[in-house]
């Protein structure tokens, strides 16, 4: 278990040498956010799991995230093209580490709604698109039966993919799994 917990804190280990060498973070804040991050990550190495355990996770990481992003605006006026980089790189590490926390949390809990809805609604917040077309693949082919799924999974398709002709597919696909939802119907 250890060794699995410590694999991932050294995964994320460039990231937080990134961020104290940028100066967006302290050296105590980065030992803070180590002990948080690893405390998180033993939590979700237990046997019984909840899906509040992986919540709690994705929330502090969203709000360090927010922090981080905040710090490397402000920086980010006055910087290089080198620096700008490194602030870009920096956060799509950091959404990329919230990504995994979510996808583990879906495969844990695939049957919890509230999971795939704050995990789609992360990555529309974040312009995402690629990784958002996979996991509206994903949670259709688990929960086939939620209109609100569909519903939103056309509406990407034709908003932010501009893709008319697969928004049809989508609909006309959940049209032959409830041929009597008024609600399809009305939107379709």
């Amino acid at each position: 278990m250890a060794d699995q917990v410590q694999f991932i804190l050294d995964r994320l280990a460039p990231s937080f040498k990134l961020a104290g060498d940028l100066g967006i973070f302290s050296q105590d804040e980065i030992r803070s956010i180590v002990k948080k991050t690893r405390d998180f990550e033993y939590v979700l190495k237990r046997r019984e799991l909840y899906p509040s355990d992986f919540s709690a996770y994705v929330n502090y990481k969203v709000t360090l995230e927010k922090l981080q992003f905040m710090r490397c605006n402000v920086r980010s006026a006055a910087a290089t093209k080198e620096q700008k980089n490194a602030y870009r790189s920096l956060q799509g590490t950091s959404i990329k580490h919230i990504c995994y926390i979510y996808d583990r949390a879906t495969r844990r809990f695939p049957g919890e709604m509230g999971l795939w809805y704050t995990y789609i609604d992360f990555l529309q917040v974040k312009k995402s698109y690629s990784i958002l077309n996979n996991i509206f693949g994903r949670v259709l082919a688990l929960n086939p039966k939620n209109e609100n799924l569909w519903i939103k999974a056309a509406v990407h398709e034709f908003s932010n993919n501009n893709n008319a002709h697969a928004a049809r597919s989508l609909y006309q696909t959940a049209l032959r799994k409830h041929q009597l939802s008024g609600r399809l119907w009305l939107k379709y």
